[in-house]
């Protein structure tokens, strides 16, 4: 059983709406965030040596939308932050890749 939910882009974009307390990551590196923008209200790239500090500064009590490039790195930062406390996890099922497909059609 897993400690967070995974959504299809449309599921996700319903949740961020409707919850007042929803705060979304986007944990891609640097350079993937120049190929597609998303909106986001942090970005948190795991692959940096202080994800974890940056994780820790997080209130725990916000509904967290987590998205990545493809889902995988987003699905983890949902399992790390569910280790640290955090209830309200939200994955973005296929990433980017297909919230670009199934949202825009490309």
């Amino acid at each position: 059983m897993s400690n967070y939910k995974d959504l299809s882009p449309q599921e996700f974009k319903a949740g961020v709406e409707s919850n007042p307390n929803a705060k979304v990551i986007d944990c891609r590196t640097l350079p993937e965030l120049m190929e597609f923008k998303l909106e986001h209200d942090f970005h948190i790239d795991i692959m940096s040596p202080v994800f974890g500090q940056k994780i820790s500064e997080l209130d725990k009590n916000n509904a967290y939308y987590i998205y990545c490039r493809s889902g995988n790195r987003s699905a983890f930062l949902c399992d790390f932050m569910a280790r640290q406390g955090f209830e309200q996890l939200y994955n973005l099922d296929g990433g980017v890749i297909a919230w670009r497909y199934q949202m825009m059609g490309r």
